[in-house]
């Protein structure tokens, strides 16, 4: 289970604070125009936002010192920006709530730690959920090949529509799509290549299909009504029958995934090499300090049962100095309105006084013509 939604905002918005190579890698990650990363991501947010069945969130902590620059804070909205306390257990508690928060409990905590030389913590959470307009049939059965053949599982069934399935090839070999409908916002798609197919080339082809790529891979499909008993594709079976009408029978297993990623261990694909290494790196758009991306990971779930779908993904990237900087001195300047004052209202354009007036006593004036006589025959 991986959520490449959960990553890709992240990359835009550190590719837009880089420079160099840096900047390079992450943009070829995030492969839109780094420039506008802020009103992409916050206009992928805004989308979500009007769906009911898909939630997302960003979320930034920095550190006090580290300053980060206004111009790159305002890529975020201004509520999701929050600052570290140093206390390293509050804020790895603060952070494992948003977490929870974020996607109704279903992951409990960030799938990194904080440390001391940590100044900056860039996190997204993505939660989505729905229920099967017709649920499926629970039930104890034994399936006839693959490697699960002979043991006891727990089934899935249920009737769909043969327009909701199709087989699909864009050259690694066929694989078996259904369309498993949810009930508003998104559906869930289900993909079956041969028994001896590897995993990334039946993921390509099928989210190839389904995902809108077809003009970077090209897929064939053929639509169920097609099929014969001869060479059925992965996972079907051809059966003539007699009846009114062609008849599609769905069999799938319940599953409830929950991994943890470490995406520094694959840095080069995510445009994370030159980003997570702490001499080479460079984002002088963020901060003055010299930072680097310390720790990358991504925790995850799903769960597929008769009655609906559910998954989540929290992802965040954490940002490191080699030194911290200490506190320099400088000064601090108190003003007190602590004896009889006055004030004003003024209208921020015009520069009109919609109200002014003075204070003479402390608490509740309780007679205001004592204050106005104090005023008259005075320029104010």
């Amino acid at each position: 289970m991986f959520s490449s939604l959960g990553v890709w905002p992240l990359l835009g918005l550190l590719a837009s604070g880089a420079e160099g190579r840096t900047r390079d890698e992450l943009s070829a990650a995030f492969a839109l125009p780094v420039d506008e990363a802020g009103q992409t991501v916050r206009a992928l947010l805004d989308k979500i936002g009007r769906t009911t069945e898909i939630k997302a969130a960003l979320g930034l902590w920095f550190a006090p010192l580290s300053e980060p620059h206004q111009s790159w804070l305002d890529a975020f909205p201004e509520e999701v920006v929050q600052t570290l306390t140093g206390d390293l257990r509050a804020d790895q508690d603060r952070l494992d709530a948003w977490a929870r928060k974020k996607t109704g409990g279903r992951i409990d905590e960030m799938p990194c730690e904080i440390d001391k030389n940590v100044v900056l913590v860039l996190a997204s959470a993505i939660a989505l959920e729905t229920v099967w307009p017709e649920p499926f049939r629970e039930e104890r059965g034994v399936v006839e090949s693959g490697p699960w053949a002979g043991s006891p599982l727990a089934l899935l069934r249920r009737e769909t529509s043969g327009d909701h399935v199709r087989v699909a090839d864009a050259g690694c070999g066929p694989v078996t799509l259904t369309r498993v409908d949810g009930l508003k916002d998104f559906d869930v798609y289900l993909m079956i290549g041969d028994e001896d197919a590897q995993p990334a080339d039946v993921l390509a082809t099928g989210l190839a299909a389904v995902g809108g790529m077809q003009e970077a891979v090209p897929v064939e499909t053929v639509p169920v009504d097609e099929w014969t008993d001869e060479r059925p594709p992965p996972g079907a079976t051809v059966t003539r029958i007699l009846a009114p009408a062609p008849q599609v029978r769905l069999t799938c297993l319940p599953f409830d995934i929950r991994v943890k990623h470490d995406l520094l261990a694959e840095a080069e694909t995510f445009g994370l090499e030159t980003a997570s290494a702490p001499k080479r790196a460079r984002f002088p758009g963020i901060s003055a300090l010299q930072t680097f991306v310390s720790a990358a990971g991504q925790n995850t779930m799903a769960q597929f049962t008769a009655q609906g779908f559910a998954a989540a993904a929290v992802t965040v990237m954490m940002a490191a100095t080699t030194s911290m900087p200490v506190p320099r001195p400088t000064t601090r300047t108190d003003v007190s309105y602590t004896w009889p004052y006055g004030f004003a209202a003024v209208m921020r354009r015009s520069g009109l006084i919609l109200a002014a007036g003075w204070v003479a006593q402390p608490g509740r004036e309780s007679n205001g013509s004592t204050g106005l006589r104090g005023l008259r025959g005075r320029e104010v």
